[in-house]
């Protein structure tokens, strides 16, 4: 997925309603918390802070993207460790994405991400950097792997502990990568993110569900906070 030039957005503003709405309860550690309640879009903002009116439905309790033009919307409050797993299924030749400990690069809003591919319709190889399943264009699925197609929803789970952050798909590991050493450098080095300093070194941040084009649906967006949160 290319990850278009953007002016720069009033991040800020988001950081501002993160605040407002932490609660010591989402705090303790254990405490699964949904993202998405199956009935509206609470708890999800644009890139301005503002509620989420155009281009996300709510459709038989799973969250849909309509398609181009829909916009990337954030979690209201950032997240540092934590267990997310979420459900999904895009069209033939999909292709999305989930971003977590989003920040503010030079004006661009970036996030490590977890691939969302329809990789049959695609040429990538299953182990490439761009597949479904891989740190996007950091590197790329272990193992072999099974991707659903549209008519079923695929399982999918990230967690991140400090500086490690590990890919599930369909109940399978299949991607795992420390962040800030030197095997890290290297692969950001060779990465389109070589000129954003200290890409995903941050400890916390939001998280992002992109729109690159295409009709994508969620559901069961659930969280496990790892530790004290921001």
């Amino acid at each position: 997925m290319v990850i278009q030039s953007r002016k720069s957005v009033p991040l800020l503003a988001i950081l501002l309603v993160c605040l407002s709405t932490v609660s010591v309860s989402a705090q303790r550690r254990g405490k699964t918390v949904d993202l998405f309640n199956g009935k509206d879009l609470s708890g999800w903002v644009t890139a301005q802070g503002e509620a989420v009116t155009a281009g996300w439905d709510v459709v038989d309790g799973m969250l849909k993207l309509t398609g181009k033009g829909g916009g990337n919307i954030f979690t209201d409050r950032k997240y540092a460790d934590f267990d997310l797993e979420f459900e999904w299924k895009i069209p033939v030749g999909g292709n999305n994405g989930v971003k977590y400990r989003v920040r503010e690069y030079d004006g661009a809003i970036l996030g490590i991400e977890y691939q969302l591919l329809d990789d049959s319709a695609h040429k990538f190889e299953k182990s490439s950097k761009q597949s479904c399943g891989s740190i996007y264009a950091i590197k790329g699925p272990s193992i072999d792997k099974v991707v659903k197609s549209f008519d079923g929803f695929n399982h999918s789970r990230i967690v991140v502990r400090r500086n490690h952050i590990t890919h599930y798909l369909n109940g399978a590991v299949i991607c795992e990568q420390k962040v800030g050493n030197r095997d890290w450098d290297e692969r950001i080095a060779q990465s389109k993110f070589k000129d954003r300093k200290d890409f995903g070194e941050n400890k916390s941040g939001l998280i992002m569900l992109t729109e690159h084009g295409n009709e994508t649906y969620f559901r069961n967006i659930r969280l496990t906070p790892l530790g004290r949160q921001p």
